[in-house]
Parts: structure tokens; C-alpha cells; sequence
């Protein structure tokens, strides 16, 4: 049985379902029954239909967006069938069409959904017609343009007005300009305002004189110019700085704008002119300051006073000429003003505290020459003496010279008076070089001997005589003999010396060595001796028997006595052996003869061996 045709859709001849034919998109139906699209209806302007079917529109257009017919979206974009809302313009929800930004507002954005959101014209500019994208332009000169204007040339006190006296207007002004400091004004409707005339400084539009202790150049607003330290202004209507008085020379004006100086300068200081401070810093602008070294600045000083002849000063911001220092000793002030001392006291003078010269020609309280027996080198304090082994014999001297050869200057007090003057022969014992300055500083040394006097050098000094020892240092005779049993060679220093040989050593085997011996004595010709250190003749041992000693010295029998021969000991056999007789034999080393044995025989002399009665035997 057929049905009727639902809202929203459309049945024509031969419908089975009743959504089988739903109203497109951007359309509805509110009428059910029917029977083509021609029923449905294009979404009215200000609404949109999303979806198909509808029975009739989903809902206004969405503020900032404006929908025409058959929109099918709270916020079309393509032109067709709606848009953003258009700059200038502004879209409530559900608008038909755009509306325009009212006169005094503008807006260059798109999508505005309010009036609110149209913006009221610039501070400056004004917006005279609706709709505006942008404002219609500058405030005319003269005027202030606040905010809304509606015309270049407002009146009303609310959006701008004519520009009030002491304030410029130039074009496009937001708001009445105040004159800068500096300018003035006494006009309405001024587009801008005069400089400030010289000697007059100028706010809020107005001219006032330039007070005393400033200068007011032209254009002078707040900023009045102190007259600057170091200066002062006793009167008013000054223009220019060159019109402030520099402060007077032994004075300072220490503030800005003074009208008067603030004071005298300080003791240790000095202040030429235009000083800003009882104390200057600074030389560097010729203004004063420290009193410099060399120097002392009593209060109120001009000029830096220079300390006398005879002192000076490193130090600055002396008050006074005590505070100079007097020159130091062995330095000499011979000028004023000085930072240090001159120089070095000359060579030959000595200079005392306040030497003013650097050669006082007497001695007194300043300095002099050096005095005889002293020695003034350059930057001399005071006389020195002479040092030991030195000697100076006039005054004025530099330098003292070295004692001579073959004398000794000894510094010798004679009551108070040290005497560096003299000088002494150099005694026995001793030599004396250049520069000796004591009688036994240069001893011979042991080994040596000197019995002269005035010798200058080692090699003066002789050897110790052989056969005599020179024990210590200093002697000008031997110390004794050399010991018994000892030789001493020349430059011998012990009795006993045991140096190898080089100035003695002890008696060697087969000799003798008696005191005072020079050289060992040799046991004689048939005595030998084979221990050291002899001292008699008696301590050389005969030839023993069987040997031969046939020269002296022997520390051992030269010999064995022959074979044919017999030694039989003693002086009588120490040059030659004896020679065998006949019935004997002597073999080597026989110290007598040997008969033959019974049943032989010898009867020939020196033989070594005994004949048997039918041969003959060696034994």
C-alpha cells in the first residue's frame, strides 16, 4: 500500500524506500508528499545544509563567514557558495551579506564576525567614510588626531583638536606635542616651535633668564649649564662657558655652577689657575697639582717653590723647606729644585750629609778631601782607611797604593790616629810581595830558610842546607841537624824525613848515616849491613866466612868464596880468597882449609878435590 513521500526527500513514480531519494547537499525539504527534486529547496542565504535529507536548514553561517544560497557549510571558503568575510567589512553569524566597518573605524583582516572587531582609526589618521581597509590618511598639520577620527581637521576634544599654545601639531600628530626643552611656543594650531634665545633656557614654552653660576646657550631647556669646576659665574645671562671666570691662581672652586671661589689651595699642593680641587690630581692640564719632587707648595702656592743648594726631594706634596731633604752623604745638590742628588762625590773628596759641591775644597761640616792615610773613591760618605797591605802618603787620594816589594804596611793606631802612612822592611824568615800588610803573613815555608831582610818572593827563600832540617815556616836558620840513622838532601823540614828520597829518607842497607849526615856513608870494603837506619860505622857487620865482600855499600856478601880457595871470615879475607895448599882441598864457600883423608892425597895447590892413592876422588 503506498506511503507518503518523508520531509527532506522526494519520490517519483516507481519509490520502493522512503530515503531512496534524499534532498542533495546544500538543500532540504519541508513539506513531505514530494514527487521530484524540484521540491527540495536551495539552503537560504545566511544558513547552510551540511548533509542530504534534511527536512530543513542545520543552522546559521558561522560569524566571520557569510553563506549564500545552497551553502553546505558553516564556513565556505570556494567563492560560490559563500566566502570569509571581506577586509573592511565584519559577518555576525547568520549574515546575509557583509557589513561594513562604520566612518572612524577600518580593518584590513578578513574574517570578522562583529562590529567590535573593526578597529577604530589610528591614533594620527582619520577614517572618513565606511568600509575602509585602511585609514583615508595623516592628521593635517596644526591638528591632533586621537583616535576615530573622522576628519583631518577634528574639533570636537574627543577624537582631536587644533593644536593648544606651547605644544606643535606636526602632520599625522596623535596628540598635542609638548615644546622640547629648549624651544617655546605662543601660538595655537603651531606645527612647531622656536629655539631658545642665548642667556635664556626655556620649558614648558617659556623664556626664563640664565641664572647665575650657568650659561645658557641657544636652545637651553632643562639642561642649564653649570658653569664647570674650576670656574665660576658671578653673573646672570652667560651663553657661553668662555664667559665663566677660571678660578683664581692659589685658589680652587671645586663645584659646578660656584658662583664665587670655594677656597685657597692646599699646603703640599699648588694651583695655577682654574683648579677644581684644594688637592689637584693632575699636571697633565697645567691647572697645579702635587707639589711636585724637588719641591715644596705652602698653602695658596701659585708656583712650586724649589728646594735650595744642598738638599732635594724624591717625595712630592712637601708643605715647607724643612721638608727638603738635605743631599745624602757621598752625593752632592749643586742646584735648586732637584728630585735627586746631583752626582757622586768626585774621586779623592768625601761628601757629608748637605754637600753642595762635589769637591769641598776644605774639610768641614759638608765634606773635604780625604786625608792622608785614607782613600775617597768616587761617591765617598766619609774617609776610609786605608785597607791592610796598602798605603797612602798625601791627601786627595783616590785609591791607596799596594804596599811595595820587600816591606809590610801594617794599619797601626798610634794613640786615636789609625797610621795607614808607613811602611816597614820585611823581616828575616819572611818574603814580602806587593800588598803585604803583616810582618808574618808570607812565611818561608818549612824546608826553607831566609836570613835577610826586604824579600819579596818565594824563590827568596833558600832551601834548608843538607844535612839540616827547617821544621816550621818562618826561619832564617836551620831547626838542627838531621837525626842519627837519617840523610837530609836540601829543603829537608823533618830529622827524620821519609819522603822517597826528595829532601832525605831514612840510612839505606850497607850504610851509615851518623847526624848531620848529607848522604849515606857506605860500609867499607870486607863489611855489608842488611838493615835501614845505621848510625855508626860499628853497625856494619864483617864479611862472614866462606864470603867474600870486596866493595862498600853492601847490604849482602858479594861472593861465595871460589872452589880451590878458602875465606876464613874478617877484614884479612874481604878482598880475595886464599888460595888452597897442597894436602887440602876446598870446595865453594870453604871458610878453611880440609886436609885430605888417610889414604888419599893433593899435591897440587888449590885444588878442589883429594887424589886416592890409585885414582883420584871428586868429592
Amino acid at each position: 500500500m503506498p506511503r507518503p513521500c518523508p520531509k527532506g526527500h522526494y519520490c517519483p513514480a516507481g519509490t520502493v524506500l522512503p530515503n531512496q531519494y534524499p534532498c542533495p547537499i546544500g538543500s532540504f525539504n519541508q513539506r513531505p508528499l514530494a514527487h521530484s527534486l524540484a521540491g527540495c529547496v536551495p539552503c537560504a542565504a545566511g544558513q547552510y545544509c551540511p548533509s542530504v535529507g534534511l527536512a530543513e536548514p542545520a543552522g546559521p553561517c558561522q560569524a566571520g563567514y557569510w553563506c549564500r544560497e545552497g551553502a553546505s557549510s558553516p564556513s565556505p571558503v570556494d567563492g560560490l557558495s559563500g566566502s570569509l568575510c571581506p577586509p573592511g567589512q565584519y559577518c555576525p553569524s547568520g549574515t546575509t551579506a557583509p557589513v561594513p566597518c562604520p566612518e572612524g573605524s577600518w580593518s584590513n583582516s578578513s574574517g570578522l564576525g562583529m562590529q567590535d572587531d573593526c578597529k577604530p582609526c589610528l591614533g594620527g589618521f582619520y577614517c572618513d567614510s565606511a568600509g575602509l581597509t585602511k585609514p583615508s590618511g595623516p592628521c593635517s598639520r596644526g591638528y591632533y588626531c586621537v583616535e576615530g577620527a573622522t576628519t583631518s581637521t577634528p574639533t570636537d576634544g574627543i577624537t582631536g583638536g587644533p593644536c593648544p599654545e606651547g605644544s606643535y601639531c606636526p602632520k599625522g600628530a596623535v596628540r598635542p606635542v609638548p615644546c622640547d626643552p629648549g624651544t617655546y611656543v605662543a601660538v595655537t594650531h603651531a606645527t612647531q616651535c622656536e629655539p631658545c634665545l642665548p642667556g635664556w633656557y626655556c620649558v614648558s614654552g617659556s623664556l626664563y633668564l640664565c641664572p647665575a653660576g650657568f650659561y645658557c646657550p641657544e636652545g637651553t631647556g632643562f639642561d642649564l649649564r653649570g658653569c664647570p669646576e674650576g670656574t665660576y659665574g658671578p653673573d646672570p645671562g652667560y651663553w657661553s662657558v668662555s664667559q665663566c671666570r677660571q678660578c683664581d691662581g692659589g685658589h680652587y672652586c671645586s663645584s659646578r655652577n660656584g658662583t664665587a671661589i670655594t677656597g685657597p689651595c692646599q699646603g703640599g699642593y699648588y694651583c695655577s689657575h682654574g683648579n677644581k680641587s684644594p688637592q689637584p690630581f693632575s699636571q697633565a692640564a697645567g691647572e697645579g697639582g702635587p707639589c711636585p719632587a724637588g719641591h715644596y707648595c705652602p698653602e695658596a702656592t701659585v708656583h712650586p717653590l724649589p728646594c735650595p743648594p744642598g738638599t732635594f726631594s724624591n717625595l712630592t706634596k712637601l708643605v715647607s723647606q724643612e721638608d727638603c731633604q738635605p743631599c745624602l752623604p757621598g752625593y752632592y745638590c749643586d742646584a735648586v729644585g732637584l728630585s735627586a742628588p746631583s752626582g757622586k762625590c768626585w774621586k779623592g773628596f768625601f761628601c757629608l750629609e748637605g754637600a753642595n759641591r762635589p769637591d769641598p775644597p776644605l774639610r768641614d761640616s759638608r765634606g773635604g778631601p780625604c786625608p792622608k792615610g785614607y782613600y775617597c773613591s768616587e761617591g765617598s760618605a766619609a774617609p776610609l782607611h786605608c785597607p791592610l797591605g796598602t798605603i797612602s802618603t798625601e791627601d786627595g787620594l783616590a785609591s791607596c797604593s799596594a804596599c811595595p816589594q820587600g816591606f809590610y804596611c801594617p794599619s797601626t793606631r798610634n794613640g786615636s790616629l789609625l797610621r795607614t802612612f808607613e811602611r816597614y822592611e820585611c823581616i828575616v824568615g819572611h818574603y814580602c810581595p806587593p800588598g803585604t800588610w803583616s810582618k808574618h803573613q808570607y812565611p818561608c815555608p818549612a824546608g826553607t830558610i831566609n836570613p835577610h831582610t826586604r824579600m819579596e818572593k818565594p824563590q827568596d827563600c833558600f832551601p834548608c842546607p843538607p844535612g839540616s832540617f827547617c821544621a816550621s815556616p818562618g826561619k832564617s836558620v836551620a831547626s838542627g841537624q838531621c837525626g842519627a840513622g837519617y840523610y837530609c838532601l836540601s829543603g829537608a823540614r823533618s830529622p827524620t824525613p821519609d819522603d822517597g828520597g826528595m829532601t832525605g829518607d831514612r840510612c839505606p842497607e850497607g850504610h851509615y848515616c851518623p847526624q848531620g849526615s848529607t848522604a849515606p856513608l857506605p860500609c867499607p870494603i870486607g863489611h855489608y849491613s842488611n838493615k835501614t837506619k845505621n848510625t855508626h860505622l860499628s853497625d856494619c857487620l864483617l864479611c862472614p866466612p866462606g864470603f867474600l865482600c870486596v866493595t862498600r855499600g853492601l847490604s849482602f856478601p858479594s861472593h861465595t868464596c871460589p872452589a880451590g880457595s878458602y875465606c876464613p871470615g874478617g877484614e884479612n879475607s874481604s878482598q880475595q880468597a886464599i888460595p888452597c895448599s897442597p894436602g887440602n882441598m876446598c870446595p865453594p864457600g870453604s871458610k878453611k882449609l880440609v886436609p885430605c883423608f888417610p889414604g888419599s892425597y893433593q899435591n897440587l895447590p888449590g885444588q878442589v878435590r883429594k887424589m886416592r892413592m890409585t885414582s883420584l876422588l871428586i868429592l
